[in-house]
């Protein structure tokens, strides 16, 4: 459900400000990249690579994140 989605990526990116370096980065794989998005910019995450993959008639992205 969407609803603990959104719970999960919340905490994700909660804690990875306090796990993450100065200069680490972080890369995910998601089929919904729109959420990663807004829990980035809440955090103070942003995007600075997205590759777009289809496997097996699915899209898929492939994200590279950093801290601000």
């Amino acid at each position: 459900p969407l609803k603990k989605i959104d719970k999960i990526y919340n905490e994700l990116f909660y804690q990875l400000k306090y796990i993450l370096n100065k200069n680490g980065i972080l890369v995910l794989l998601t089929p919904k990249p729109e959420l990663i998005d807004k829990y980035s910019k809440q955090h103070n995450f942003r995007i600075s690579e997205k590759i777009k993959l289809n496997y097996m008639n699915q899209e898929f992205y492939i994200l590279k994140l950093y801290k601000v």
